[in-house]
């Protein structure tokens, strides 16, 4: 995964996600994070690393912001939040299909 810091840094960090250490490490002097990191592949084997890597990574990566005190975040979810068919965003109500759904509603929750 691939953090950038600020353009005029003209600066790259690799860290795994999951890794909070490695993330505060590449925040520094941050002040906004976009989150695009996910496990998305169809049929991922084992259904786990959804939940390691979707909901584990945002978790590392709020305890990295709080670390950091970087208190600005896009999150990109997925549409899959909303279950099979129903793409309508102003809904309240989640009912993920998938494993890969209900992780990123997890994540959501993070």
């Amino acid at each position: 995964y691939d953090l950038r810091a600020p353009a005029d840094a003209r600066d790259s960090h690799v860290a795994d996600v999951r890794d909070a250490d490695a993330l505060a490490r590449a925040l520094a002097g941050v002040d906004l994070v976009v989150h695009l990191a996910a496990e998305h592949a169809d049929d991922v084997q084992p259904v786990q690393r959804y939940f390691d890597t979707n909901v584990g990574g945002a978790r590392a990566l709020a305890a990295a912001m709080a670390r950091t005190g970087v208190d600005r975040l896009v999150h990109y979810s997925s549409v899959s939040v909303y279950g099979d068919g129903d793409t309508d965003e102003q809904r309240s109500d989640l009912r993920p299909t998938t494993p890969y759904g209900e992780s990123k509603r997890q994540a959501e929750q993070v």
